[in-house]
């Protein structure tokens, strides 16, 4: 598992960006706001330990806090497992 420190540290960089804290903020859920901290460190960092744990967290997910992500998520391929994962949730 990746450690929650280093996960933390990286959050607090983020949420320096308006932006990304009101991503963060905004999510409707504590499991939600744990996904994207995961996201973010993701991003930076790579580690397949992070991708497995966000995995784990988003099946857990109910669609409302798929829709959130879904409505966060850039014009990619994700979009496309998000409203499939949706789907199956409605």
């Amino acid at each position: 598992m990746t450690d929650t420190e280093k996960v933390r540290e990286n959050l607090a960089e983020w949420l320096k960006n308006p932006s990304w804290a009101e991503y963060y903020g905004g999510a409707p859920s504590e499991r939600c706001r744990e996904f994207i901290a995961l996201e973010f460190y993701y991003s930076e960092y790579e580690e397949e330990e992070a991708a497995e744990a966000m995995d784990g967290i988003e099946d857990g997910m109910d669609a409302e806090e798929l829709r959130y992500l879904f409505s966060r998520c850039g014009n990619n391929p994700r979009k496309e497992v998000l409203a499939r994962k949706i789907a199956e949730r409605e």
